[in-house]
């Protein structure tokens, strides 16, 4: 499967789907993922998703990515939560500690319910 990443904007919240293995040097996907957090910040989305079910690999370039997203958007008010995380790839982001940053969670309507509490 091609490495693809899309934005679906919503009334209050926007999920950055990802899909396909994202290997270090291909496509420039790290910096395709943090342009793509800076536009919905600069367009003041407050409540970001990235969704993670369709992923196959996920390499350091990716969780480095989506560590400074989560920093960025954390500074402009909001809040980034990954979700639909595969059992390699979840494990991958406990073992560098990633489940202290961001809450990680099975499904998009989990996400959604941690972000109504936390981001007005």
């Amino acid at each position: 499967m091609d490495m693809s990443i899309e934005i679906e904007r919503n009334d209050d919240y926007a999920i950055i789907h990802l899909a396909g293995a994202f290997h270090s040097g291909d496509y420039n996907f790290p910096s395709r993922i943090k342009e793509g957090i800076k536009l919905l910040i600069t367009e003041n989305v407050k409540k970001v998703l990235i969704d993670f079910e369709n992923v196959t690999f996920f390499g350091s370039d990716g969780i480095g990515s989506i560590t400074n997203g989560h920093y960025n958007v954390c500074n402009s008010g909001g809040r980034l939560v990954p979700y639909a995380l595969q059992p390699y790839i979840l494990s991958s982001f406990k073992i560098v500690g990633l489940d202290k940053v961001f809450p990680l969670f099975q499904t998009k309507e989990e996400a959604l319910i941690y972000l109504e509490h936390k981001v007005k």
